[in-house]
């Protein structure tokens, strides 16, 4: 039978948890697969979310201690395939954090391919939802599936709006078309685990960072519809929306960020050498000279620390170069046309350069340093 893995990190649940694992257990005996549901608590702390637990440790069978590295776990296996366990943080520690503990914990349970499901333990996904998603990821195509909410109906503005904006952003920095980019539902094969191990942070951006990394990898992202579901105005959240929003953005132009700074010291290099060398070459040597050595500086900075580039060292270089050639045409022709309109030499230089910045960054992440699809492997 397929082994269907689901992912659950809670935070100060209350009984809307033991409604979806009871309705999961539910679900399990209609199923052509064996179901293992792995709740990891963040450090909750109120009694009410403590008393979910409890009931959840008998449910899973387990008496064991905590631990911050890999907790204790007990499980309980059914007749009908189902299987609970449960994990605990001693501390919160964030969504991500939750997160990695649960697929660490996984990466050593699974003997045999199957799909893992992440879901949220708020009420805001049904169980049918996610035993599709599981589905269509198994007997589907390569990639990461998502179950996407249509955010039609009484859905609170603030997620609503937040949602739309960082769709646009995601859509813009990635090129990827995503309509829910802060869905917790998601699913993809067990291959992938180690994948997602290697993700960075600690709450909310972890999501972010998964898709950052799937589009970048050019892995096909899907989305498939969901139920939206927003009880009492979505209060059973811990999405802070300043602090979590914050941190979500902050991962989606890190990148861009990284490019500008290494492009600022690649300028501070090429001025600092053409003042040196000025003082021992003719002026012309010297610019050429000076611009040869920081653009290397430049491509080697772009390769290893912004793209994170692992493809051929001379292919690369040798697009890099023709962009730079590119690049260099671009700007001068939009300076020539910006002053044939009017402006002055210096405005114009002051509008083509941002410009010019974005064409040089989008090029080199989608010519230059473009990473090729990472093959799956069962």
């Amino acid at each position: 039978m397929d082994d269907y893995f689901i992912l659950i990190p809670a935070y100060e649940p209350d009984d809307r948890l033991l409604e979806l694992v009871e309705e999961l257990r539910g679900r399990s005996g209609s199923l052509e697969a064996n179901l293992h549901v792995l709740v990891v608590d963040d450090g909750s702390r109120r009694p009410e979310a403590q008393a979910v637990f409890r009931r959840l440790e008998e449910l899973a069978g387990q008496a064991g201690p905590d631990s911050d590295s890999m907790p204790e776990t007990g499980e309980n296996r059914t007749k009908t395939g189902f299987r609970l366990m449960l994990l605990r943080h001693p501390q919160n520690r964030g969504k991500g954090a939750a997160l990695r503990t649960g697929l660490a914990y996984l990466r050593r349970l699974v003997e045999k391919p199957g799909v893992v499901v992440l879901m949220d333990a708020d009420g805001q996904h049904r169980p049918d939802d996610a035993l599709h998603l599981a589905h269509r990821c198994l007997y589907g195509a390569n990639g990461l599936y998502l179950g996407s909410r249509h955010f039609s109906g009484e859905i609170p503005l603030r997620s609503k709006l937040g949602n739309r904006l960082t769709c646009q952003v995601f859509a813009l920095v990635t090129g990827q078309k995503v309509s829910d980019t802060q869905t917790g539902l998601r699913a993809f094969c067990t291959a992938y685990i180690p994948k997602m191990c290697k993700i960075g942070g600690e709450r909310y951006e972890y999501e972010m960072r998964m898709l950052l990394e799937f589009a970048g990898d050019r892995i096909p992202i899907y989305e498939i519809p969901i139920e939206t579901i927003y009880e009492n105005n979505n209060a059973g959240s811990h999405f802070h929306a300043v602090r979590d929003s914050i941190r979500i953005y902050r991962v989606i132009f890190e990148q861009i960020i990284s490019f500008a700074g290494v492009s600022l010291a690649s300028f501070g290099l090429d001025y600092l050498l053409y003042a040196l060398m000025t003082l021992m070459i003719p002026v012309v040597g010297a610019n050429v000279l000076a611009r040869l050595i920081s653009a290397a500086f430049n491509y080697s900075l772009n390769r290893k620390l912004v793209f994170h580039h692992r493809g051929r060292l001379g292919r690369s270089l040798s697009r890099y170069a023709l962009t730079a050639v590119l690049v260099l045409c671009a700007d001068t022709c939009l300076v020539y046309g910006l002053t044939a309109l009017g402006l002055g030499a210096l405005t114009a230089k002051l509008i083509a350069e941002p410009t010019i910045f974005i064409l040089s960054y989008l090029v080199q992440k989608n010519f230059v340093f473009v990473r090729k699809e990472v093959p799956y492997v069962a």
